[in-house]
């Protein structure tokens, strides 16, 4: 059975940038404070639960009690109750105790222990857990699931855990919590988890299972590419992912917000590591690198190929909690002013096929010849991803050009025209 503390309710995933209200773990400094250099890096008191195992990694620790952010070195130490960061397209990997925990790109985790046992809390994001021992056990809670004590039953055996925080498509994600897909995955041998309450479920090699669902015996199937490659990695992201945290690991005396952001205007820095420097701040709920960069379409930069990147990362932001989804609509209004600010941040929100065909298909098509980049390059997100399926945008709506850009237009309207008539 699970720790009697399985049943207690999880709060939503703290807002990681600023200074918390309550007992919300906080961020490096508060929302609009300039970021302040850090006294150097000494090793934090503590009990440790393991060590950083990755090279060319990047990892943000939060100690508990602590305002700021600070960067892992590498071969560095996790400690009881810390708060760990993974940013987007790293893989890290930390030996604690009896197991292998891996953090696969934006990830959000506690580590700590509980019964003597390792706990880990997942707010949001992927990991997987090797154990090379039979009946190693780890304590586990994942979103607004109830909380799990997992038995690796085998040798070798891994277990893989995708938690997702998911919102209504259309609706404005600061008026509620959000509700969490957690699914599960073995990777190699065999393992329980134990929910407590009749919630006992065994998964063996290559199965698969989402949590709250109705639960039959997993059928073997194909892994996601997270679990069993690194081909999503082009060299290019692998390179610019060692860039940054060597970037980083260079000057560890300065704080983590500050170098990021220096880092994020530096246009001497390679295009790659300035537009991976401006998702990490996303994910420390830092915006306006981002959300700059979406204002305009440089030539040298080749700024386009970067745009999804950008989406993905601010639409993650407005899901994973209402603080987050407030710092960026906060941001939009700072830049863009009240009106087109509020009309930005809801192209974050998605679209039902009612309120496509209420107007706000209309509305999106209007956009693709705004005047401003933004809108445009917005308004061609969304049309792809509800036309085509595609979260993809191109060079073509950086200039408005009416002309030039008509006939792409056209074949939008025709297209949301056919698609509302099934």
């Amino acid at each position: 059975m699970p720790p009697a503390s399985a049943t207690t309710p999880p709060a939503e995933p703290p807002k990681v940038a600023s200074l918390p209200a309550g007992s919300a773990p906080a961020g490096s400094v508060p929302a609009g404070d300039a970021p302040m250099a850090t006294p150097p890096a000494v090793e934090p008191s503590g009990e440790r639960l393991g060590m950083l195992n990755s090279q060319q990694t990047l990892l943000f620790r939060q100690p508990p009690g602590s305002g700021e952010w600070q960067l892992v070195p590498v071969r560095g130490s996790a400690y009881v109750n810390d708060l760990l960061l993974s940013p987007p397209s790293y893989r890290n990997v930390l030996l604690l105790r009896d197991v292998a925990l891996h953090l696969r790109g934006d990830t959000l985790v506690r580590v700590s222990k509980e019964d003597e046992l390792l706990k880990v809390l997942v707010y949001y994001g992927r990991i997987e857990i090797l154990a090379n021992d039979a009946d190693t056990q780890v304590i586990i809670k994942a979103g607004d699931q109830p909380q799990a004590l997992v038995t690796f039953v085998k040798p070798a055996s891994g277990l893989a855990l995708e938690c997702t925080p998911m919102r209504e498509i259309g609706q404005n994600p600061e008026d509620t919590a959000p509700r969490y897909r957690v699914e599960l995955f073995a990777p190699a041998g065999q393992f329980t988890w134990d929910a407590g309450e009749d919630k006992v479920y065994e998964l063996t090699a290559k199965s698969r299972y989402v949590l709250g669902t109705e639960f039959k015996q997993p059928l073997p199937d194909d892994l996601p590419d997270w679990i069993t490659s690194d081909e999503e990695r082009r060299l290019i992201v692998r390179q610019a992912a060692e860039d940054l945290s060597n970037e980083l690991q260079r000057m560890p005396n300065i704080s983590v917000l500050q170098r990021l952001e220096e880092l994020a205007y530096d246009e001497g820095a390679k295009v790659e590591l300035r537009s991976l420097a401006r998702r990490s701040l996303v994910a420390l709920d830092r915006y306006q690198p981002a959300v700059a960069a979406l204002r305009k379409y440089d030539r040298v930069e080749r700024s386009a190929q970067f745009w999804p990147d950008y989406i993905d990362s601010l639409r993650k932001a407005v899901q994973r909690n209402r603080q987050s989804a407030k710092g960026v609509r906060e941001t939009l209004v700072k830049l863009e002013g009240e009106t087109e600010g509020l009309e930005l941040y809801r192209m974050l929100w998605g679209y039902t096929p009612e309120q496509l065909a209420a107007g706000e298909g209309d509305r999106l098509l209007n956009y693709l010849t705004h005047r401003e980049t933004i809108f445009r390059v917005l308004a061609e997100w969304n049309l792809n991803m509800i036309l085509n399926g595609e979260p993809r945008t191109t060079v073509t709506f950086h200039e408005n050009d009416p002309g030039r850009l008509k006939p792409q237009v056209d074949g939008f309207r025709r297209k949301l025209a056919q698609l509302l008539a099934q």
